[in-house]
């Protein structure tokens, strides 16, 4: 064993700090969470019992410039109002929970075009859609995309695929559906997906993306939901 690595290691590992703040306004509670992880300090923004920011890094250099740098940090939100707390506020740490370029590498079909890696999770994403369980920010910024997807006007992987770049992640998601999301995207969704619209094909990416097989798999989404 290398006990100076060793030690070493140990000392890095206690070399961080997490603050967190609040701010009550109203009905809502702002959440920052600033870590100091050596020299980088880690920002991240949000509301009480829903999805923080992915978080925004900076690197002063120097230890000591770090600390002055989140001692700064942490006066300019006192400033603003906030309060530092020492226990954990409840908040929900950012995700990414799919990504389509993890299905088109690796054993990915090569007689199949890449848009076919995004049709499992953008039917999904279609369910979200149409059951409301997308979260308001990004209803807000893409209300347009999101009503042309609703309508039938493009498919939910074409939505996938054109407006959230392939990337699914937790914070998209509306509070009172992230921890079936979550469990049941994860554990439950890649089987049901097999047994409803994959049987008797060379691969679930040869899945077509019609909307026959959208509504197929939303049943079985639907029923897993109302039975939670």
């Amino acid at each position: 064993m290398n006990w100076k690595f060793w030690e070493s290691s140990l000392q890095k590992k206690k070399d961080k700090v997490k603050i967190y703040l609040l701010k009550v306004n109203g009905i809502t509670t702002d959440v920052v969470v600033l870590e100091r992880d050596g020299t980088i300090i880690h920002e991240q923004l949000g509301e009480l019992n829903q999805v923080l920011s992915f978080p925004s890094s900076q690197n002063p250099g120097t230890i000591t410039k770090a600390k002055k740098r989140l001692q700064e940090l942490i006066t300019e939100y006192q400033l603003k109002g906030f309060v530092v707390t020492k226990e954990r506020p409840a908040y929900i740490e950012p995700k990414a929970l799919d990504k389509a370029k993890w299905h088109y590498g690796g054993d990915f079909p090569e007689e199949l075009d890449i848009y076919q890696g995004y049709v499992p999770t953008g039917m999904f994403i279609g369910w979200l859609i149409e059951h409301d369980l997308i979260g308001e920010d990004f209803k807000k910024e893409f209300s347009l995309e999101i009503n042309m997807a609703k309508n039938k006007k493009i498919t939910p992987t074409k939505f996938y695929e054109d407006f959230m770049d392939g990337v699914f992640c937790n914070d998209i998601i509306t509070p009172e559906a992230i921890d079936f999301v979550e469990q049941y995207f994860e554990e439950h969704y890649p089987g049901d997906y097999d047994k409803t619209l994959g049987q008797g094909l060379p691969s679930l990416y040869h899945v077509k993306d019609t909307l026959d097989n959208y509504n197929k798999i939303a049943e079985v989404i639907t029923k897993r939901y109302s039975s939670q």
